[in-house]
């Protein structure tokens, strides 16, 4: 019996926690505000060493890194993904969960050289999608080798499918912010 106590008051936990984030989400109007409250209170939320998240970019058809708590923070904007590459790009391309205990081990295996991705063997990887297009992808990573379970796969679900939304929220109001930025200086 207290085995599955500790069972609901850890999915309690969870439950309030991804409230706050969605409620945080829905709040947000900057990109970088929303892409930095996913990422930290995704770490916190699942016991993390790394919460990153790729943004995907139509122009360079490529995912570049738009945020992370625990890669080089000097790579954010910089760093990208090929189309497809990677485990997360992977991800990406199929519209599939990835979750393995060993990345280095996978022939997907994809090295950005000073990300300092090199500290996380471990690694969960999910598709951002909103409204059936990918928008990017979203991985969590750890410093120990790690098994993800059923219920961080489905909570990290969760957790991707209410930030595709509101990132692709943010990124709405960030093209209509620069559209009227450009509409002014235009008219002056």
């Amino acid at each position: 019996m207290n085995s599955l106590q500790a069972q609901l008051k850890q999915k309690t936990a969870q439950l309030a926690a991804v409230r706050e984030i969605s409620r945080a989400i829905a709040e947000a109007q900057d990109l970088n505000d929303t892409l930095d409250l996913i990422t930290r209170r995704t770490t916190e939320l699942m016991h993390v060493d790394s919460c990153t998240i790729y943004l995907y970019t139509p122009a360079r058809d490529k995912l570049m890194l738009a945020a992370s708590t625990g890669l080089n923070q000097a790579g954010v904007g910089h760093y990208s993904l090929p189309r497809g590459a990677g485990l997360t790009g992977w991800a990406a391309e199929q519209r599939e969960i990835v979750a393995v205990p060993n990345a280095f081990a996978d022939p997907r295996n994809y090295r950005i050289l000073g990300s300092g991705e090199s500290r996380f063997p471990s690694l969960l990887a999910m598709p951002l999608v909103n409204r059936d297009r990918v928008i990017g992808a979203a991985n969590v990573q750890t410093t120990e080798r790690h098994e993800f379970s059923q219920d961080e796969i489905e909570l990290f679900g969760f957790i991707t499918e209410l930030a595709a939304a509101a990132l692709e929220k943010a990124q709405l109001v960030h093209a209509a912010l620069v559209q009227e930025m450009h509409h002014r200086v235009k008219n002056n």
